[in-house]
């Protein structure tokens, strides 16, 4: 079965894009060869703007000259969703089987923004499809609420360590993603002088790029700039040690789908404490592999981490529920089988409705 996978740059930063090559990299059954599309150059609006048509251009003389079976189609939110519009139809007028795999964090909030015809326009892309695929049980049921198209759960995943050495002696509290607001980050900031205080000896890793100046400054008013390093975007295996030395990973963020952020460092044996947004209660059971607050809550946010710092066995325990869940609910294995499941039935209900 031939598949064209289409979305930003596999070789880009971001969620999509890591996504996309964790696709590639576990596609490993030689009767599902993938090809990738580049939906848009990197770049500047001008860049952007006249190569974006050539980009579509290429796909369509792809998808006619080659016979492939499958358009796996990866959409964002906001405006990037109509920059996909074109590749559903064209691969609809094509005769290929559709999979859409939203990986967006306010897509509800986006549609709800639009007037009657743009939520038309998104409705009618959707419903052109033949699977949505979702990456958590929260946003399945989010667009079975807007499309009627079939709606099915393939979890992000990722690469599991042979064996989780956890450093539970650690004093690293790391947390990862694009640093800005919606992420919490400034949440985080404003409780870790009282974090400080109750164990001086903490450091913090602040890892990925976005409003790196603008966080500085907040640290260096707190007096706290020389407690936490903002190490900038770095490469896939620099997280990984960084996760390697870490005793907790904390993502107080208010929008998520299924965060990539939390799943490699629950695959490293870290307590995860985060926040009921998006998917991230599939991901985390509080008490359980770590705490869970709400959003915006900074007493609360600040509570569990000091609970955790102050529970040796509870990390312990965590922990180990942590690597074992990655194993069972997350590895590789058992969502790619999701996957070529989703677009064998895809292609046999083509067939059946010929």
């Amino acid at each position: 079965m031939k598949v064209i996978m289409v979305g930003p740059d596999p070789l880009n930063k971001g969620g999509i894009a890591t996504l996309e090559r964790n696709i590639l990299a576990s596609a490993k059954d030689p009767a599902y060869e993938y090809t990738m599309h580049v939906a848009r150059p990197e770049g500047s609006k001008l860049k952007k703007f006249f190569l974006v048509p050539l980009y579509t251009l290429y796909f369509l003389i792809r998808i006619l000259v080659k016979k492939y079976d499958i358009v796996h189609i990866h959409i964002s939110e906001n405006w990037g969703f109509f920059r996909y519009v074109p590749f559903v139809y064209l691969g609809r007028m094509a005769g290929l089987g559709i999979i859409i795999h939203p990986n967006a964090c306010e897509f509800d909030s986006f549609y709800e923004r639009q007037g009657k015809s743009l939520k038309k326009l998104i409705r009618s892309t959707l419903n052109k499809s033949n699977c949505i695929i979702t990456v958590s049980n929260e946003w399945a049921e989010v667009f079975r609420s807007i499309s009627t198209t079939r709606v099915e759960v393939v979890y992000n995943f990722v690469d599991l360590p042979e064996v989780c050495d956890y450093k539970n002696t650690s004093k690293i509290l790391t947390t990862s993603g694009q640093l800005e607001k919606r992420k919490g980050y400034y949440d985080l900031v404003k409780v870790i002088p009282e974090l400080i205080r109750f164990d001086p000896e903490l450091s913090f890793k602040f890892c990925g790029n976005g409003e790196i100046g603008v966080i500085y400054s907040e640290l260096k008013k707190l007096s706290m700039d020389s407690h936490v390093e903002l190490t900038g975007w770095l490469l896939n295996d620099d997280v990984k040690k960084i996760l390697r030395q870490s005793l907790l990973f904390v993502l107080p963020t208010y929008n998520e789908g299924m965060p990539l952020a939390i799943l490699e460092a629950m695959s490293f044996g870290l307590p995860v404490i985060s926040t009921t947004a998006g998917g991230i209660p599939s991901l985390v059971k509080d008490g359980i592999n770590g705490i869970l607050v709400e959003p915006g809550d900074l007493e609360a946010l600040k509570k569990a981490v000091i609970k955790l710092l102050s529970d040796a066995d509870l990390r312990s325990e965590m922990s180990n529920n942590n690597y074992q869940k990655i194993k069972k609910d997350f590895s590789a294995t058992s969502n790619m089988q999701k996957l070529y499941r989703i677009y064998t039935e895809v292609i046999t209900k083509k067939q059946e409705d010929c």
